[in-house]
């Protein structure tokens, strides 16, 4: 084959393949495993500081320093900034928190007033980013904003813990509906507000689902149910033909799951009798492996997709 005929194979070959790509449409492509941020309290009377590792649990070391509450950091979607919450400028308030993004060792404060600003989430596109707020009422609900700190818009008046789908056009999020949690999703807008799970409930005894987490193919959400004395992942579809798994069932309570950027595997932290770690488990629920030793709290893995 000349050379001219293997170079025109290689430019259709190309094209076939964006095609392709172009007529997949909002399918979100899989990005590779990178390493997990967390916050943790890793010495007594210590604070919480975000602190990055490889999945494995090697190479950890210690990102944020202070006094303040570092918590809920979460990877941008091309895995280079980290934005978080903190009450870095008050940290003897409850009321003082802020969002910041880190992209070491630059760090930016995104909010500054006298609301509270927690739990964020990024859109697909990095563009955006929901975060429960009590701005405006003094009553929480979610928001979203440039990821640059400006346009701020209200999305629902109740509701708490925002993940945002892979492919850009569904929020879930944790609706308390008298006594008991569910997961609701919503339009990116914020419109077109429904239930996706029904705790369950006896006499007296109300099921609680929060911390909503999306497979990478969006086709399930990982979240935590705490019912009867017990605080477990579960995982359920989310085609319309609702279907509940729960994925750990040893003794303890576990909670905040993160997906793997392959989808392969999931994080999260498993509390026993005042031991806590980061765990690693296979999407099934099988195959589960601590990761981390020593310290004396974990909250919110996040892990890092690489392109």
């Amino acid at each position: 084959m000349s050379r001219l005929r293997i170079v025109l194979l290689v430019v259709v070959l190309a094209f076939a393949s964006l095609l392709a790509s172009a007529q997949a449409g909002s399918e979100p492509a899989f990005a590779r495993n990178g390493e997990l941020v967390f916050s943790s309290i890793r010495v007594k009377n210590g604070n919480f500081d975000l602190y990055r590792m490889r999945a494995d649990g090697s190479r950890l070391r210690r990102i944020t320093s202070g006094a303040a509450f570092e918590r809920y950091p979460k990877w941008s979607p091309d895995g280079r900034l980290i934005a978080y919450v903190s009450n870095r400028t008050n940290p003897r308030s409850e009321r003082s928190y802020e969002l910041y993004v880190l992209r070491s060792p630059a760090l930016r404060r995104l909010t500054s007033d006298r609301w509270i600003d927690d739990q964020i989430s990024w859109s697909p596109d990095g563009a955006r980013i929901a975060f429960a707020s009590n701005r405006g009422s003094g009553r929480f609900g979610l928001w979203v904003m440039h990821a640059n700190g400006s346009g701020f818009r209200r999305l629902t008046s109740n509701g708490a813990v925002p993940a945002w789908s892979p492919d850009g056009r569904t929020i879930a999020f944790v609706r308390t509906t008298g006594s008991t949690d569910e997961i609701w999703l919503m339009d990116a807008d914020g419109s077109n507000q429904r239930r996706l799970t029904v705790p369950p409930r006896s006499t007296n005894v109300y099921g609680k689902d929060s911390m909503p987490e999306w497979s990478p193919s969006g086709k399930e959400l990982a979240f935590v149910r705490h019912y009867r004395g017990r605080t477990d992942i579960y995982l359920t579809t989310v085609d319309g033909h609702v279907h509940v798994h729960r994925l750990t069932k040893e003794a303890g309570a576990h909670t905040w799951p993160a997906w793997s950027p392959d989808g392969k595997r999931i994080a999260f932290v498993h509390a026993l009798n005042r031991r806590q770690g980061i765990l690693v488990m296979n999407a099934d629920g099988t195959a589960k492996k601590r990761v981390t030793g020593g310290g004396i709290a974990y909250a919110y893995p996040d892990w890092q997709p690489l392109r």
